[in-house]
């Protein structure tokens, strides 16, 4: 990773308003664990540039990992804002929502990326855990359906099914 920060260390002396690089740099502080460093960079590129979805994608991601929640939803609408189809972007809002017991939000959040992308099987499965949370319990057990129909090798889905129709008395 040195050497590939000295490189956009280089690209940012060159041309310091050239936010790729800020990106760039921000990733890989972001990959050493240096997170308000990354922070930092990827401020410096939004400043630069605010209208790339994939930055405020980016910050949000890093604002989740330090369990900067409110900031990371706020991240996350930028990027949905400026690209409404963002799939992932949604359901990293939907989970940063999950992550502050928002379990209606978070729902929310998964069903529009699910929208964009009613193929991952993940999707599906977080919104049946948040499902569980707010006791709708058919709309989960559905849920984990769909997870399954997608990756029948999804332990995880098998497993909180199973917990839902034993819960159910659905034997």
């Amino acid at each position: 990773y040195q050497k590939a920060l000295k490189a956009y260390h280089q690209a940012i002396e060159l041309d310091a308003d050239y936010y790729l690089a800020w990106w760039g740099k921000g990733y890989v502080l972001q990959e050493l664990g240096e997170y308000s460093a990354a922070i930092a960079a990827y401020d410096r590129a939004i400043t630069i540039n605010d209208q790339d979805a994939k930055l405020w994608f980016a910050k949000g991601f890093i604002l989740y990992k330090t369990q900067e929640y409110e900031w990371a939803i706020s991240a996350y609408d930028q990027a949905v804002a400026l690209k409404p189809d963002y799939a992932i972007a949604w359901y990293n809002r939907g989970t940063s929502f999950r992550q502050q017991k928002k379990y209606a939000q978070a729902v929310a959040s998964y069903d529009k990326a699910i929208r964009f992308n009613p193929d991952d099987g993940g999707f599906w499965y977080s919104r049946g855990n948040s499902l569980v949370m707010l006791d709708r319990y058919r709309e989960a057990i559905e849920s984990y359906q769909r997870a399954i129909e997608i990756n029948p090798q999804d332990f995880a889905a098998w497993h909180h099914l199973g917990m839902m129709l034993h819960g159910q008395k659905e034997y």
